[in-house]
């Protein structure tokens, strides 16, 4: 069983939840997102019994889009017990995972984001990755984009990264991507 439910109190304030129900798991808990005077915040705590034991999670986040830039980050913290639908009590998790983010238009239709994510993995150890990323719309129907990233982790040599591609919108709603991505002398299209 999953659920997930948000309703807007107020013009400025949404409050939610979700639940997750399997035979050997329970897990779920509250969100709130506060819309500020620059930006949102959004707080989402969990709990969560199974596997383990008991587990609990927490997510603040903060995303500001303005006309000439966008911002934003997120930090979340998982315990070792806690457990998802989607992620059991042996998985590897990050027990800490931050993600901070600000995205420049350059041009009338091109935008660039760069983003640094940074995770301290409970079994694996720490992962921090830098990347940017440029967006140009072509025309209302085509688009194409560029990411470079460098990736480090612990107990592996670091590996740069370049993905590119286009982008097709049809007017049912439908897209088709063609892309490829080069990561140090691996190729995949």
């Amino acid at each position: 069983f999953l659920a997930r439910h948000r309703v807007g109190l107020t013009d400025s304030l949404t409050a939610g939840g979700r639940l997750e129900l399997a035979p050997d798991l329970a897990s779920g808990g509250p969100i709130v997102t506060a819309r500020l005077p620059f930006g949102e915040v959004e707080v989402a705590t969990a709990a969560s019994i199974g596997g383990r034991g008991p587990g609990a999670a927490l997510s603040v986040g903060y995303t500001y889009a303005g006309q000439h830039v966008g911002l934003g980050g997120v930090v979340r913290l998982v315990s070792d017990e806690y457990t998802t639908l989607g992620l059991s009590a042996r998985d590897d998790r990050a027990v800490l995972d931050t993600n901070a983010f600000v995205a420049i238009p350059l041009a009338a239709r091109t935008t660039l984001t760069l983003q640094h994510t940074y995770a301290s993995f409970r079994d694996r150890g720490h992962e921090q990755r830098i990347s940017g990323f440029v967006n140009h719309t072509l025309s209302r129907r085509v688009g194409v984009f560029l990411e470079a990233s460098h990736t480090r982790q612990r107990s592996f040599r670091p590996v740069t990264g370049v993905f590119a591609g286009l982008s097709y919108f049809f007017d049912n709603g439908t897209t088709v991507n063609v892309s490829h991505e080069q990561r140090d002398s691996t190729g995949t299209s």
